[in-house]
């Protein structure tokens, strides 16, 4: 998915942190694109699997865009796709 993160992934409450119990602080994580083009990771389903240039072959697979929190407290990363 390109652009903006959707609505059902910012919408979330953040939870607390599974380590610690703190508070978890919404944010994201970006791929960098050719000519240094910026956007949201997406989980994509299956192996890896390479194309005949040395990219990653995504087309018709599964997606979901991901969405990061980060414990304030201890630094403990959790990722969710919608």
């Amino acid at each position: 998915m390109l652009g903006v993160m959707p609505p059902e992934l910012s919408m979330i409450d953040p939870p607390k942190c599974p380590r610690c119990g703190a508070e978890m602080q919404p944010g994201f994580v970006t791929e960098v694109r050719p000519q240094h083009y910026m956007q949201p990771t997406s989980w994509i389903a299956g192996d890896p699997e390479e194309t005949l240039l040395k990219n990653l072959k995504v087309a018709g697979k599964e997606q979901h865009p991901i969405r990061a929190y980060r414990c304030v407290r201890c630094g403990c990363l959790e990722f969710y796709a919608a």
